[in-house]
C-alpha cells in the first residue's frame, strides 16, 4: 500500500519589528551658582533595545518647576540602538532665590510606551551671599580708628597741661 500524505504550511508571518528600549546617562549639578545666572548642561540618550528598533523620544518638562529650561532637542524620531547615544544640551536660568538647593528629576519617554522611560538627576545650589567687604573701606575703618586713638591722646596731654 503507498500512502500519499499531504501538509500544508501556512504562510510564515514576517518577524516583529524590534522592540526600542530607552535609556540615559548623565546628570546634571550645579553648585555656588549665582541667583538669575544661566546654566548649561548635557546628558546622553540612548536605544539599547533590539536592532533594527525605532527609539521615539520625548523629554516630559513637567517634572521640574524651578528655573526656565531649555533643550536643543526635546524629543527624536527613529532612534536606532546603531545610532549610539544623543547628547541632548541643557541650559537652565536660575531662580533668584539665595542659599537654595534645587533638584528632581528631568524625564525621558518612550512615546510608544509610557512605561518604558528614564530619569536623569539634577542638582542645583545657590550661595548664600554674605557681604563683600572692600579693601578701601578696612583701610578706611583702620584710618578712622587711628584718628580716634590720636584725638584721644591729643586730648589727654591738653587736659595735663
Amino acid at each position: 500500500m503507498n500512502y500519499l500524505k499531504s501538509c500544508t504550511y501556512p504562510p510564515e508571518e514576517p518577524p516583529e519589528p524590534g522592540v526600542p528600549d530607552l535609556d540615559c546617562s548623565g546628570s546634571l549639578s550645579w553648585t555656588s551658582i549665582k541667583p538669575g545666572a544661566t546654566v548649561i548642561g548635557t546628558f546622553q540618550i540612548q536605544n539599547i533595545g533590539d536592532s533594527g528598533s525605532l527609539l521615539n523620544w520625548t523629554i516630559n518638562t513637567s517634572l521640574i518647576s524651578w528655573g526656565t529650561w531649555s533643550y536643543d532637542s526635546s524629543s527624536g524620531e527613529n532612534l536606532t540602538p546603531g545610532d549610539g547615544q544623543v547628547t541632548v544640551h541643557v541650559s537652565v536660568i536660575v531662580p533668584n532665590e539665595k542659599d537654595t538647593a534645587f533638584d528632581g528629576y528631568v524625564r525621558v519617554e518612550n512615546q510608544n510606551n509610557p512605561d518604558d522611560f528614564d530619569v536623569v538627576p539634577v542638582y542645583l545650589k545657590t550661595p548664600f551671599n554674605t557681604p563683600v567687604v572692600h579693601w578701601k573701606m578696612i583701610l578706611l575703618n583702620f584710618f578712622l580708628f587711628k584718628v580716634h586713638q590720636w584725638s584721644l591722646l591729643i586730648e589727654k596731654i591738653y587736659n595735663e597741661l
